[in-house]
C-alpha cells in the first residue's frame, strides 16, 4: 500500500500466499539431493505454522 498498490490487491495477494503455505504444510518434505537444493527463499516454520 505504501508503494501505491490498492489495499484490496495487497490483501488478495497475502490471502493467496497464506493459502499456498497451507497446502505446502500438507505436502511431505522433499529430499535434498544436492548442496544447492534449498536456498534462501521463503522460509516458513513447518511445525508451528506461520503468523505475524
Amino acid at each position: 500500500m505504501a508503494r501505491g498498490f490498492a489495499q484490496a490487491t495487497v490483501e488478495d495477494i497475502v490471502r493467496r500466499i497464506r493459502m499456498n503455505e497451507h497446502k505446502r504444510k500438507q505436502a511431505p518434505l522433499g529430499l535434498k539431493v544436492t548442496s544447492k537444493a534449498f536456498g534462501y527463499g521463503r522460509r516458513y516454520p513447518i511445525v508451528h505454522g506461520f503468523t505475524r
